[in-house]
């Protein structure tokens, strides 16, 4: 065995086919000597001078007794024992050496040996098998040396060195037994169970009873040993007493139930020492195998202590076993981990409905497996899935989900597609599409995802299912102008294909502005004097109507009113108050923007003014003025045919006679209403 120095077991898969084992050997042929009777040949060939029945009913040609065999005549014998499986360099020597075939017969007195990284399995006529492990080499039905008594059982053998492993079944209501002899003279006998047997370079000889129980006989002294014990007798030495085997390792990290894979696949599972009271472990032995008796392994080391994983790299798919042993510093191999079975599968998903939407996924029967969070139930029937969406699948080794494994299925083509499309409109700038979706067969899609985008001046929300299959729901928006919604759907990430234009409604043209050429008004106001004269300030009111050209949603207007302003004040000093009156007329133009906000309308404006200005009643000097104003208007509620609107200005004055009174510049305001006519 070559040393491993990493820490995993890791191999790369190379194996040679095999043939299942128990599988029928050929007949035996033997060619009758001068002198030989049926029951010499029995002796000869089985040991056992007895077991004329397999002679006979092998021959029926033979006829009624007695028989009077012809020499050279040829019988067709079943033999004692077969080659029922060989891994790699293994030789029979039946008598001369050859490399050994699956269904190879084994006769008394053959010998079956194994090479470096080898093994074999061998059938006896009782059942009783024996597995051979590498550089092993065993003589069936004989001793390596000397006469073979009739008392032989069917299943001794001896064991020149190696080890082996023996699997017996009771038969018939019988318990099955064997012997296994080895060059020092010791003596192994087993029942019904599982033990191993193994002879070093030292010639001792080492019984681990796994299932069952068995015996060691060395120097005349026999001891038994019961199931998870074992006994060691050195060359010209008695049994040791049975001592515990070590405890069966544990999986600190399980290897998973299964591993999905289109082609081949890694698989690696952690171990550690187990509990138990027997020796500590000093080496493990770490298997992988094809079969749940260990013979077509895949990875068959022993190991030291410093490697806690089993990785297999590139396996094909198919049905693997594990299991790990610890063995002591006495090499004693103990019980095995359970054995963890784990398959290698492909992710396949079959057509089986109309349309290719609904499928079947075959997997492994021996698994528990469910699609989308679903309980995990038993494989033994494939599973029914949806075509087209991905699916999560969750497959374990039980019901309960030991060594789990989650995977994704990926979602699958069922197009092209074929979609019909209707919209609702729900206000202005927004509407609902409803949408009819079949597969490339028309069958409605079914358990699939949607996302729609949308053209150029609209916007698509989520798409949702709408109850009935393959109809599905998505809000849209769009912007004012927008001539249609076309929608591009992908249906799962994997099918495109696009919705037809769908007209949207041509919103009504906005009424016609409106063009109010007259209107008439009434404003109040009052004008606060800001000239050096008089003294004090001087406050009037502002009383008058308008008639005005206007356009109320135009750029501009012009408003002939009459404001007239009537102010009266006295200089400070004077005995008696004088009589001062300011009467003023004045033409606004007006800029008016079109529309400002929603309802407030901005204005501004200049307004010539005559002013007249009568002081103490003696004379009447007539000036000019301007104002400049600024304004809102606002519609009056529930009625759209006038508004309110308030300004206010300020006036400059200047005379036009030399002998005028002071300027009378002033800040004023002005409320009113207008009508349109």
């Amino acid at each position: 065995m070559r040393p491993v120095h990493a820490c995993a077991v890791a191999v790369a898969i190379a194996l040679t086919a095999a043939a299942p084992a128990h599988a029928q050997p050929a007949m035996f042929d033997y060619v009758v000597k001068p002198g030989d009777t049926c029951d010499g040949i029995a002796l000869r060939v089985y040991g056992d001078a007895k077991r004329l029945d397999l002679l006979h009913a092998a021959n029926p040609q033979l006829g009624p007794l007695p028989h009077h065999l012809q020499p050279g005549t040829v019988l067709h014998l079943p033999p004692d024992a077969s080659l029922a499986f060989v891994r790699n360099h293994v030789d029979a020597f039946t008598p001369g050496q050859h490399p050994g075939q699956v269904h190879e017969a084994l006769m008394r007195g053959h010998r079956v040996s194994t090479y470096d990284a080898s093994g074999a399995e061998v059938v006896f006529a009782s059942d009783a098998v024996l597995q051979l492990g590498e550089d092993t080499l065993v003589v069936i039905l004989g001793a390596t040396h000397g006469s073979v008594t009739k008392t032989a059982s069917a299943s001794d053998t001896t064991l020149i060195n190696g080890s082996l492993r023996l699997h017996l079944a009771e038969l018939a209501g019988r318990p099955a037994a064997a012997t296994v002899s080895t060059p020092a003279g010791h003596h192994v006998d087993v029942g019904t169970g599982e033990a191993q047997v193994s002879v070093d370079r030292q010639q001792a000889t080492r019984l681990a009873v796994y299932t069952g129980g068995g015996k060691l006989t060395a120097k005349k002294q026999t001891v038994a040993v019961a199931a998870g014990f074992g006994s060691k007798a050195e060359k010209d030495s008695a049994p040791t007493p049975p001592r515990p085997l070590p405890a069966a390792p544990e999986w600190s990290e399980p290897l998973p139930a299964v591993v999905f894979a289109s082609g081949t696949a890694d698989v690696a599972g952690r171990f550690r020492a187990g509990p138990g009271a027997g020796p500590a472990p000093a080496r493990w032995h770490v298997q992988l195998s094809r079969d749940d008796r260990y013979d077509d392994v895949v990875v068959d080391a022993r190991v030291g202590l410093e490697v806690n994983r089993l990785e297999a790299r590139g396996l094909p798919a198919g049905k693997y076993y594990a299991r790990v042993s610890a063995i002591d510093a006495d090499a004693f191999e103990g019980p095995a981990t359970p054995t963890a079975v784990v398959f290698v599968a492909p992710l396949a998903v079959q057509t089986a409905g109309a349309g290719g939407q609904t499928g079947q996924l075959e997997l492994p029967p021996g698994l528990y497996c469910g699609l989308d969070g679903a309980p995990l139930a038993s494989t033994q029937a494939p599973l029914s899935v949806h075509r087209g969406p991905a699916h999560g699948l969750r497959c374990a080794a039980d019901a309960q989900g030991l060594r789990a494994t989650e995977t994704t299925l990926p979602a699958a083509s069922v197009g092209p597609l074929r979609v019909d499309a209707s919209l609702d409109v729900m206000g202005p700038g927004t509407g609902v599409v409803h949408l009819r979706v079949a597969d490339a067969a028309g069958a409605p899609l079914v358990g699939s995802s949607l996302v729609a985008r949308a053209n150029d001046g609209a916007v698509a929300g989520s798409v949702e299912p709408a109850g009935a299959p393959g109809a599905f729901t998505a809000a849209v928006t769009w912007r004012e102008g927008t001539p249609d919604v076309a929608l591009h759907l992908v249906a799962n990430g994997v099918d495109q294909a696009d919705a037809p234009a769908l007209p949207l409604p041509v919103p009504p043209p906005p009424p016609a502005p409106r063009r109010d050429f007259f209107a008439i008004g009434v404003l109040a106001g009052g004008a606060l004097g800001t000239g050096p004269f008089p003294s004090q300030p001087v406050a009037a009111p502002a009383l008058g109507g308008e008639l005005g050209w206007l356009h109320t949603y135009a750029r501009w207007s012009l408003d002939v009113s009459v404001r007239t302003t009537w102010e009266h004040s006295s200089f400070s000093g004077t005995p008696a108050p004088p009589r001062d009156d300011l009467y003023t007329v004045g033409v606004p133009i007006l800029l008016r923007p079109s529309k400002w906000g929603t309802w407030l309308h901005p204005y501004a404006g200049v307004m010539p003014e005559l002013v007249v200005d009568v002081l103490h009643s003696t004379y009447a000097p007539v000036g000019v003025g301007a104002s400049g104003l600024v304004g809102l208007t606002a519609p009056v509620p529930r009625f759209d045919r006038g508004e309110l609107f308030l300004e206010v200005g300020y006036r400059v004055t200047d005379n036009l006679l030399s002998y005028g009174s002071e300027t009378r510049d002033a800040l004023f305001g002005h409320l009113g209403y207008r009508l349109f006519l």
